[in-house]
This record gives structure tokens, sequence and C-alpha cells, in this order.
């Protein structure tokens, strides 16, 4: 996917990508933005949205399906399997979602934690 690999270009070169209202705002560092660049980022421009709109939950569960664990560590992603299942475009939605992927994960944990606890609770 061509937006994939124009997405993990900016995220290395610290392009800070939003999304608002469909409209794609990309604020290159100084000095970095090009007439070239700004016209690639238009011509993926629908794609970029796309990526940059998934939900955690959507990303989490299309990198399962992929056979990948994603679990937390500390504030870390961990992802574990088959590595090379993971595509340009699981790397641009981990890398930009990392954050949003993070709460994800810790809210998992969290939630499995309470039903273990509840179980201990019950009396059989």
């Amino acid at each position: 996917m061509e937006a994939a690999h124009h997405l993990l270009e900016l995220l290395d070169d610290g392009v800070d990508l939003q999304v608002a209202d469909d409209r794609l705002r990309a604020e290159f560092p100084t000095g970095t933005r090009t007439p070239d660049r700004a016209e690639a980022i238009r011509s993926v421009r629908d794609g970029l949205i796309d990526l940059a709109t998934r939900s955690p939950t959507e990303i989490l569960t299309r990198l399962r399906l992929a056979g990948i664990i994603v679990s937390i560590e500390e504030d870390r992603i961990r992802v574990e399997g088959d590595l090379s299942v993971l595509a340009s475009e699981h790397r641009a939605l981990i890398r930009f979602h990392r954050d949003e992927l993070a709460d994800a994960l810790r809210g998992e944990f969290s939630d499995r934690t309470m039903i273990d606890r509840s179980r201990l609770d019950k009396k059989y």
C-alpha cells in the first residue's frame, strides 16, 4: 500500500500528521517541506486519512487475525509472532497510533484483571 510507505517516511522525518473533519494536516519540521513532498502527500491523501482514522480496536483485530501477538510492556508495544506477515500497513498503523494502541492494550489488561478477580470472589 503506497500510503503506508508514505506514512512511514513522514513519521521517520518527524512530520506531524493530523486529521480533522476529513481534512489532512501535515506539519513539517523546519526546512523539510518541498513542493514535491506536498504533492506526494496530496496524491495519497485518502489513503493517509484512512490509516490515520483507524480505531485501535480495528488495528489490534487485524494484527491478531494476521497471527501477530500484540502486548504492552511498560510503555512499549511488543509485537511477536511470524513478523514476515507484518506488512508496511501494519507497521505504519502501529507507529502512527502508538499511544492509542498502548491505552487500548492497557485497558484490555485491566479488563482481564477485573474478570479474573471477580472469579476469585465467587464461592463454588
